[in-house]
């Protein structure tokens, strides 16, 4: 079948087609003759496990890692299920509340506590979601800088060298993401210590899990409101977590009451120029697009972080960090660019075939996109 065809028989465009073929999740024959393509049955049944994946809510970087290791696959929809039966559940309640509010409405007794009950799951029907793709979009992140940084020494490791663990210690990671820190510590220093990570969301702490099991403790909470004594923790580490927060001066207070007396405080932020060359190629593109809706830094950052601490800790030490990233391949790139927290996906949904032809165009002008990283670690201790 030539792509029209195949078109028409799977009720896909030639375009949605010819973007898959550039992101190898299809991979059509050529006519050697014409260099038509030529699509063959198992074009079509590759085009059947896409379709289904994208049904049961697979994003196209989870469907390309499915389809080129059949180990992610069972690892995949087993996830997947239990998202599904999550939100099963809450939609069962939901249905219950609004078969409430119809007899109240219908009687003339309608309760705005029932519609209250309603909005609120709502809300919590979109997180549940929301909370497992903020974990796949965090590793996707990350990924990226594994997969293209050029200094010797990684951010992870890198703080973790700032960070001397002792036997007994107790120590608190807030907002701890899927754990990757703790991929720089030994297992034995690990075990000689009591460790907390914390995250609020319910994804990432089952990442967590997954990885670390009962070797770390875990709890779902938020940064601005510890489930912990006062004066309890050795160690507490904000890893580019702070200008997440709503409340900075809540959060800080929080992990100075949980933070015994000369105990440590680690917390990590972004500068200024952090990635800016990745923000810029996407507003060379599309001056709309935005990788943020707000602008972190301003928040916590490199710039103002000794200033924000300083009415909390004492002893203030700010360690910099830069290395870059030497990206040559296209898709980590925009993986990683629809992971952020912007409008990048509305703004570009309907454009990625053109959107790649773009940074395909810049990898070929210089071979490589080069960017540049500004971070820092802020270390102090309490009175």
């Amino acid at each position: 079948m030539n792509i029209k065809e195949f078109s028409r028989f799977t009720g896909v465009t030639e375009k949605t087609l010819r973007y898959f073929e550039k992101t190898g999740l299809l991979n059509p024959n050529r006519n050697q003759n014409n260099g038509y393509r030529e699509y063959s049955e198992v074009d079509l049944y590759s085009m059947q496990q896409i379709l289904l994946l994208r049904k049961l809510g697979f994003a196209l970087n989870e469907i390309q890692k499915i389809l080129s290791s059949s180990d992610d696959l069972p690892k995949s929809l087993l996830q997947q299920h239990e998202l599904t039966q999550k939100q099963i559940m809450n939609l069962r309640v939901l249905d219950d509340v609004l078969i409430r509010m119809i007899k109240q409405a219908r009687y003339g007794n309608f309760s705005w506590d029932d519609a209250s009950v309603f909005f609120k799951l709502i809300h919590k029907e979109t997180s549940i979601a929301e909370n497992y793709r903020e974990s796949k979009d965090l590793s996707i992140r990350i990924s990226l800088h594994r997969q293209f940084s050029s200094e010797k020494t990684p951010w992870f490791p890198w703080v973790a060298s700032h960070i001397q663990l002792l036997t007994g210690m107790k120590v608190l990671e807030i907002g701890c993401g899927n754990g990757e820190l703790w991929s720089s510590f030994s297992y034995d220093s690990i075990s000689e210590c009591d460790v907390f990570l914390t995250d609020q969301s319910e994804g990432m702490i089952k990442a967590v899990r997954t990885r670390f099991g009962h070797q770390v403790n875990t709890i779902v909470c938020s940064c601005e409101a510890l489930p912990f004594k006062n004066d309890y923790f050795d160690i507490v580490i904000a890893n580019h977590v702070l200008f997440y927060l709503e409340d900075i001066d809540q959060g800080l207070s929080e992990i100075y009451r949980v933070l015994k007396p000369k105990g440590t405080v680690f917390c990590s932020t972004y500068g200024k120029n952090h990635l800016a060359e990745i923000t810029q190629l996407c507003k060379d593109y599309n001056p709309k697009i935005s990788l943020s809706t707000e602008c972190l830094q301003d928040k916590f950052g490199k710039e103002n972080g000794s200033e924000i601490l300083r009415k909390y800790f004492k002893g203030l030490n700010r360690f910099d960090f830069f290395g870059s990233l030497q990206i040559s391949e296209r898709q980590p790139l925009i993986d990683y660019i629809l992971s952020c927290h912007g409008n990048q996906t509305e703004m570009l949904v309907n454009n990625l075939e053109e959107f790649s032809s773009y940074i395909d165009k810049q990898l070929q002008q210089n071979g490589k996109i080069e960017v540049q990283k500004d971070a820092c670690l802020f270390v102090g201790y309490k009175t």
